[in-house]
């Protein structure tokens, strides 16, 4: 004769936890993880547009241009390049990207990296 209550109280075999179900070991609240992954969502920056550069070049008709790259148009237009630079940082200054300086043979003299300001300051 089998006994039928015997079987109940045997252990059934389960599957090992696998990695993806194994418990999470988690620092603080749920609620600091959360603030900790919207403040590294709130880090990542945009991809760089080459609209925010502005190069500095020689004007055929005289004087210096600071134009922004693939531009129909310049930007500005000064007499002295030492404006034509100070214009363009300005710019990039407000944007962010950078300031390529451009010798009168059209070479690249220098250029200056900016990162745009921040419209909204953090809060302290």
């Amino acid at each position: 004769m089998i006994n039928r209550a015997a079987d109940h109280t045997i252990p059934r075999k389960t599957a090992a936890p696998t990695k993806a179900s194994a418990p999470r070991k988690t620092t603080g609240t749920s609620r600091q993880a959360n603030a900790a992954g919207r403040a590294r969502k709130a880090t990542v920056t945009p991809a760089k547009s080459d609209q925010d550069d502005r190069h500095v070049v020689p004007n055929p008709e005289g004087g210096w241009d600071v134009r922004a790259p693939k531009a129909e148009r310049a930007s500005d237009h000064t007499d002295t390049q030492a404006d034509a630079i100070s214009r363009a940082r300005e710019i990039t200054r407000n944007t962010g990207g950078q300031t390529v300086t451009h010798k009168t043979d059209g070479t690249i003299r220098d250029h200056d990296s900016t990162s745009a300001r921040n419209p909204v300051p953090p809060k302290s």
